[in-house]
Formats: structure tokens, C-alpha cells, sequence
């Protein structure tokens, strides 16, 4: 099984590969698309700089070191995009094809109609953005030539399994590291990281920072297992950067829309850490097993190169396990065991992508019986 790890700079190629990645992934956010559409309606699903490469310059140097070492380099296009943004794409997009990358990462169905027509040798990565939540929606998918579908992340094992059982043919990635967010990616409307582009204090502190630190801003937003830095920056963004991240006061509703309780107070950023440092190494004793799931992603692409390169390190280890004939229960422990070396503050239940509270609130804990209403829920 492969592993996909994020990148922002070439030098972290070599430390990624040595830590157990085979597969690359990064985005371009170029000054002449910044300043026409600023970091909020950025061409991909992140929306800061110092998350993204600047250059194609930066996107070749990428390719070349990963590919010298039998690795492969995607690159996001995973927005939706008004028709003045789509032209933009696809003029970047055949330069970026043109720095020799394995594939693109892709949410806005036009632009896959594009890739299918204009570039169809290049292979097309059906992003989380894209909403794959069951096999009739992979299908179409498939029909619009799709190589690979990155499944959404609220997907329970057992939903995952039903999903690719029902595409033989077609190959899948889930994640696995980092950053579970609470809503399905391709029903977000909130906007992110709009205090870049405010003009107020933390604009201009956002700014200056990045100015100074570059790409190293990343030790403001993506530490690794640094519990005092992480909460002071959970402070920072609930209260100016992620609308999602602000108090709400929220309704409980059933599956038919019935408000079931109201008046309930949420704010995500009680949770933000669970967020950050999801893990989904226990998940991989199932995971391993559907046999077309071919990838595990990591999240984070702004993130330090030490915390991107111990999550890409864990998913080896863990992985590794597989090839012993191990029992379950052992795995666990020893997954556990693997994880707690590395994050001892951000292990348990809150912390899990795949955990067992996700199963059993889940449509169903059988797969045939899950995808049927999964399907049923899309056609209503």
C-alpha cells in the first residue's frame, strides 16, 4: 500500500522517502493568481501560502528529486471554480502537466471534463472535495475518467469497504494522518483563512510573519506535538481565521431532518486538537485488507517537516505489522504503542479517524446494508 504524503519545498522529498512515502502531493498558489483572487478563493483546498509552491520552478524541483527516487508527485487542482477561475486552471494546469507530474487531484467535475479531453494521458485523482460518499457517485466518476478517488473522510471502515467492493475496477485512497475534519469537505461553504486578506491587526501580523518566516511560518501552524503552541494558535484561528472554528448554537435532527434537540452549543474549537492529530493506525488491520484501496494519505501540507515525516513514519511502522500474520487484538496494542512514541499527549478515542463511536452511529455496521442506504440517501 502506498503512503501520500504533503509537501511544500523539494527538500522535504528526501526526508519523506526515507521515512516510507512513495507518493507525493502539493499545490501551486502563484503570485499572479493571489493577487487576482487572493488566498480565499485560491485555486486549491488550501487556502495559505506558506502550504503551497510559488513557482513552477519549485514544482520541478519536486518532480526531479521525487521521481530520482521511484516516488510520484501529484499536484491539487480540488476547488470548485467560477468559469473566470476555471480558464485560470486550465492555462496553469498544462504547465504544471508540463513539469512532468504523475497526476492531478481534482474536485470540479468541468475540469475533469477538461483533463479527460485535452490531457487524457495524464491520470486524474478525484479529490475528498469532490464528494464520492458511495459507489454510484465513484461510477460517474469513473465514467469521467478517474483513476483513483480519495474517499471522504467521515466514511466508516465498514462503508469504505462497501464502496470499494461495489468498484471493482476502480482504485481508491483514504486518509489515515492528520487534520479530521467534522464536515464532509464537498458541503463546506465557510471561508477560510479570510484574515490574511482582512486589513486589520491580524492581517497585517499574519502578513509580516509570512514575510519573515516564509515557509517556516509552518511553526505557527502546524507543530508537531507541541501542546502549548498548538492551543495558543486554536485560540488564534477559532477567533479570526475559520468561520467553522467560532461558536454556533447548533440543532440535533434525525435522518428525516426532524429537529430533535435545539439551542445546542457548539464550537469547534474545544475539539481542534482531536482535529489536528487524528490518527488512523488502529484502522489499518481492516484497511490493508480491501484490496483496492491502494493508498493512505497524510494531511497537512503546511505542517512542519518533522511532524509530517513522524506521521509518514508511523503509517510504515504500523504497516509494516501487516506482514507477520498478526493478530488484531496485537496489532491494536502494538499500533497504540507506535503511536504513543510518537504523540503521547494525542492518543484515544477523540483522536481517532476510524474509531468505534464512528461505527456504531454509522448508517449501518454492515457493509451491503450501508451502501444500499447510502445510495438511497443520494437519490432522495
Amino acid at each position: 500500500m502506498d503512503i501520500l504524503s504533503p509537501v511544500n519545498h523539494s527538500s522535504e522529498v528526501a526526508a519523506l522517502h526515507e521515512a516510507g512515502a512513495t507518493e507525493v502531493y502539493c499545490g501551486l498558489m502563484r503570485e499572479e493568481t493571489l493577487k487576482e483572487y487572493t488566498n480565499v478563493f485560491s485555486l486549491n483546498s488550501r487556502h495559505v501560502t506558506e502550504a503551497n509552491l510559488s513557482t513552477f520552478d519549485q514544482l520541478r524541483d519536486i518532480v526531479k528529486e521525487a521521481h530520482s527516487r521511484g516516488m510520484k508527485v501529484f499536484v491539487t487542482y480540488n476547488a470548485i471554480y467560477s468559469p473566470r477561475q476555471l480558464e485560470a486552471v486550465i492555462a496553469e494546469a498544462a504547465q504544471t502537466i508540463g513539469c512532468g507530474v504523475d497526476g492531478v487531484i481534482v474536485a470540479d467535475i468541468s475540469l475533469m471534463l477538461h483533463f479527460a479531453e485535452r490531457h487524457p494521458e495524464t491520470p486524474v485523482i478525484i479529490s475528498t472535495l469532490a464528494g464520492a460518499f458511495n459507489s454510484r457517485t465513484c461510477n460517474v466518476y469513473a465514467g469521467l475518467g478517474a483513476r483513483r478517488i480519495t474517499l471522504p473522510r467521515h466514511l466508516s471502515v465498514d462503508e469504505i469497504r462497501a464502496v470499494a467492493t461495489a468498484c471493482p475496477d476502480m482504485k481508491f485512497e483514504v486518509f489515515a494522518m492528520s487534520e479530521r475534519c467534522y464536515f464532509p469537505n464537498s458541503l463546506c461553504n465557510f471561508s477560510h483563512a479570510t484574515y490574511r486578506v482582512r486589513k486589520g491587526a491580524f492581517s497585517v501580523a499574519a502578513n509580516v510573519a509570512k514575510a519573515l518566516l516564509g515557509r517556516h511560518m509552518a511553526f505557527l501552524t502546524g507543530t508537531y506535538n507541541n501542546r502549548a503552541v498548538n492551543a495558543l494558535q486554536d485560540y488564534f484561528v477559532a477567533s479570526n481565521g475559520m468561520q467553522c472554528c467560532r461558536r454556533y448554537s447548533a440543532e440535533l435532527i434525525d435522518t428525516e431532518g426532524k429537529v430533535i434537540e435545539s439551542g445546542l452549543d457548539f464550537r469547534f474549537m474545544d475539539i481542534w486538537n482531536n482535529f489536528r492529530e487524528a490518527c488512523g493506525l488502529c484502522a489499518l488491520y481492516d484497511i490493508a485488507d480491501i484490496e483496492n484501496v491502494v493508498s493512505v494519505k497524510i494531511v497537512g501540507r503546511q505542517s512542519l517537516t518533522s511532524k509530517k515525516r513522524a506521521d509518514t513514519e508511523m503509517l510504515t511502522k504500523a504497516l509494516a505489522l501487516l506482514d507477520g500474520g498478526i493478530t488484531r487484538d496485537e496489532f491494536t496494542r502494538k499500533a497504540i504503542a507506535i503511536r504513543k512514541s510518537y504523540y503521547p499527549y494525542y492518543c484515544g478515542p477523540g483522536f481517532c479517524y476510524y474509531n468505534k463511536p464512528d461505527q456504531t452511529t454509522s448508517i449501518s455496521s454492515e457493509p451491503e446494508k450501508a451502501e444500499t442506504l447510502n445510495n438511497e440517501q443520494t437519490q432522495t
